[in-house]
């Protein structure tokens, strides 16, 4: 079975800088001590995330929703390490909380979806996560990262027209965004089985879509070696299925 492309992984980095960032903002509008306060804590709370110390980071971060209660990034802080503690259900609480600050409109909102959509796939619930996804996408359609993560997921339900038509608007997104382009091949790979004899436009078979999509993958993650293996495997069935061919011609 070929290998799938996974999920980006980076919000986890991305989630702690923008607690660092909010941490700061925050900490210019408190006065004397309190300032002093809340910056000592928040910093000593990222600290501990980045270092993976869950419950002492957690605690400060709570600390600081005390003084903060409005800060939508901490209550995404403390979901993530519910998250990576594996209470999932916990952290779903702390993402609709998150949510429900700016009304569930805000410019981050699609953000807190696509953070709650994986949480939910963690789980266990693919459905869930499914209709995480979308309501993230139709708040924002033009976040390709959003797309990959949800066509990572039709893809290990097997649904792969779906996953195809994901990987593909990524790529349309972001074309320089390697993910999308690994994604968009194994999909490829995959619809050779589904839909033998057809093929995506341009392309006289889905393997050969492959072909071209993985190319693209190597050239923006040249050192990718589960990339080169699938890569080699759909050049290898093209080739078979030609030289099979010309045999029964003859």
């Amino acid at each position: 079975r070929m290998a799938s492309t996974r999920g980006l992984g980076l919000w986890l980095l991305l989630v702690t800088l923008s607690c660092s960032v909010f941490v700061s903002e925050a900490a210019k509008k408190a006065k004397g001590d309190s300032k002093a306060d809340f910056q000592k804590i928040g910093n000593k709370a990222v600290s501990d995330f980045q270092s993976g110390k869950l419950d002492e980071a957690f605690e400060g971060f709570r600390k600081l929703q005390d003084m903060d209660p409005k800060n939508m990034e901490l209550w995404i802080a403390t979901g993530q390490v519910m998250q990576m503690r594996g209470q999932y259900l916990e952290a779903i609480d702390e993402y609709n909380h998150a949510i429900s600050i700016d009304g569930g409109h805000g410019a981050r909102a699609w953000d807190v979806y696509a953070k709650m959509a994986e949480t939910l796939q963690a789980a266990g619930d693919g459905k869930q996560a499914i209709d995480a996804y979308d309501l993230s996408i139709r708040m924002k359609p033009t976040e390709a990262s959003t797309h990959i993560l949800r066509g990572n997921l039709w893809q290990q339900s097997d649904n792969y027209r779906k996953s195809l038509a994901d990987f593909t608007r990524a790529t349309e997104l972001e074309p320089s965004h390697s993910n999308a382009w690994s994604g968009l091949g194994v999909a490829m790979m995959y619809m050779e089985h589904v839909d033998a004899g057809g093929a995506p436009p341009g392309f006289g078979s889905y393997d050969e879509g492959a072909i071209h999509a993985l190319r693209k993958t190597m050239k923006l993650s040249p050192s990718n070696m589960q990339v080169l293996s699938n890569l080699v495997m759909a050049e290898n069935r093209v080739c078979d299925w030609d030289l099979r061919a010309k045999h029964f011609k003859q």
